[in-house]
């Protein structure tokens, strides 16, 4: 299962300097947590970051998209190196699967800001979230202490302009440990698929 956590570089340190610059200029809110019945809302008792969601026409986000499906295709190469039938649905990119994603978000943790333990889809079946195949973090910020993504068994501090893939489902509960100094900064987005009919 910890072969499914995979840390795969997306973009160069350029574009990480270009990606933070368009960041700085962005309003940051509460991040929000999903709630049955309730869709999404803010409840500090679980998540305590700021986020932004980004505008998907902007170029430099364009080019964000483009980078992190190259990083898709690699995801997929290695884990079919495990086993070939990871080349096929539901992972993304796989034979005859139709995939998209959800906007990106930008997120920031400082001064001891975190997010509990928790799993990347929906436990309930009305809300989109329900759905999510694989997520990915991407680091944009490594001159904090804290702040590593820590799964149960294993725990990641990429260098910045890499990303942790892995699958969105109950098996892999996963927190963002609190942040004691500096500023952390990670871009998010989960994945979707389905079969190509």
């Amino acid at each position: 299962m910890n072969d499914l956590i995979q840390i795969i570089k997306v973009i160069d340190d350029d574009e990480v300097r270009q990606l933070n610059q368009y960041a700085d200029d962005l309003q940051f809110e509460p991040s929000l947590v999903i709630h049955k019945g309730e869709g999404t809302r803010i409840d500090t008792s679980v998540r305590t970051s700021m986020g932004v969601a980004v505008n998907e026409n902007d170029i430099i986000v364009k080019n964000l998209h483009t980078k992190l499906n190259l990083a898709l295709d690699e995801y997929k190469k290695r884990l079919e190196k495990i086993s070939f039938i990871y080349g096929h649905a539901p992972v993304p990119g796989g034979v005859n699967v139709r995939s998209w994603r959800e906007p990106i978000q930008l997120l920031e943790y400082s001064g001891g800001q975190e997010y509990k333990m928790h799993q990347d889809i929906s436990a309930y079946k009305n809300q989109p979230a329900h759905d999510r195949i694989l997520s990915i973090i991407l680091y944009l910020t490594n001159d904090f202490e804290g702040g590593r993504t820590i799964f149960t068994h294993q725990s990641f501090k990429p260098s910045v302009g890499s990303a942790i893939i892995f699958p969105s489902n109950w098996c892999f509960p996963h927190r963002g440990e609190a942040v004691t100094k500096g500023k952390k900064r990670v871009a998010v987005t989960w994945y979707f698929s389905e079969p190509d009919k």
